[in-house]
């Protein structure tokens, strides 16, 4: 049976090789003879209303709008995304983009784990950042100073891929320590100038236990009984909050890891339902097609 393909820095490239120019201007040349990850690749991205299938990276992505906006979907997560943005794409992430203007530019820096733990500061200090971004995975968006910054940071990061002197590998790790922490730093002010309601902290800890249970809870008592309040209640502050139903949350991530499963991994239909803890098929079958207009075989065949 296939597996769910988890893409590392190599195979990222490949997936998205037909978005990038040879010998580009700035970042990495990925049709190069001789290009190698190396556990880390800079790219620079100028796609033309271009759309990416959704996919899961083993690796991180650090992505840095210039120019132009996109709609960007990170798990149940869905943000529109601007110039002077910045956002951390966690490994297992389900990830995908469709640019909504006529032209675009990001750099984005693809990343593996290992590279970052590496020889770099204590394990114990980089597993501390890399898990504060795990549960704050939010898109930022940079003030102008900020900005300048961190794209200051990227051009010297681009420039020691090209010069390829001693210690260019370690010199990148510094940088990319650099940009990591001011990503943390303004996800921390985000959190504190925002001065959330509690209405609203409890929408965003619903929304995170979404991707926490999906597979197994499927009902919105389930995720009030967990943060203490009643469905009702759930409900009311998530139509409030977010312009939805608690539970068109719920069905829209069971959805995408649907169509995620039909599309990437030669499962049948029948172990999909398994996999998402289903009664049956059927019931399976009813969900998708009450969801998505057509049914799941249907789905896999287009």
């Amino acid at each position: 049976m296939k597996e769910e393909p988890l893409l590392n820095v190599k195979e990222a490239i490949d997936m998205y090789r037909y978005l990038l120019r040879p010998n580009p201007s700035f970042g990495t040349d990925v049709y190069a003879e001789n290009f190698k990850s190396e556990g880390i690749v800079l790219i620079e991205d100028e796609s033309m209303q271009s759309k990416g299938r959704p996919i899961r990276f083993e690796c991180y992505a650090l992505i840095l709008r210039l120019k132009g906006k996109s709609k960007r979907s990170v798990s149940q997560y869905d943000y529109i995304i601007e110039p002077r943005s910045l956002q951390l794409v966690n490994p297992a992430s389900l990830f995908s983009f469709e640019d909504i203007s006529q032209s675009a530019k990001s750099f984005v820096l693809l990343f593996d784990k290992e590279f970052i733990l590496k020889d770099n500061l204590s394990v114990e200090l980089i597993n501390k950042l890399m898990n504060f971004h795990n549960k704050h995975d939010e898109n930022i968006q940079l003030d102008l100073h900020v900005y300048a910054q961190v794209l200051d940071i990227y051009e010297e990061i681009n420039a020691e891929f090209r010069i390829r002197a001693s210690g260019y590998i370690e010199l990148i790790k510094t940088y990319l320590n650099q940009l990591l922490y001011l990503l943390k730093r303004e996800k921390e002010k985000l959190h504190v100038e925002n001065n959330y309601t509690k209405s609203e902290q409890l929408c965003s800890s619903f929304l995170s236990l979404i991707e926490e249970h999906f597979k197994s809870k499927k009902k919105v008592y389930e995720y009030a009984q967990i943060l203490g309040i009643t469905p009702n209640y759930l409900s009311e502050i998530t139509q409030e909050n977010l312009n939805a139903s608690a539970l068109s949350f719920i069905h829209k991530r069971i959805l995408k890891e649907s169509e995620y499963l039909l599309s990437y991994t030669d499962m049948a239909i029948k172990q999909i339902a398994l996999k998402l803890n289903f009664d049956s098929p059927s019931q399976f079958g009813r969900f998708f097609k009450h969801n998505n207009g057509i049914s799941p075989k249907a789905f896999r065949m287009k």
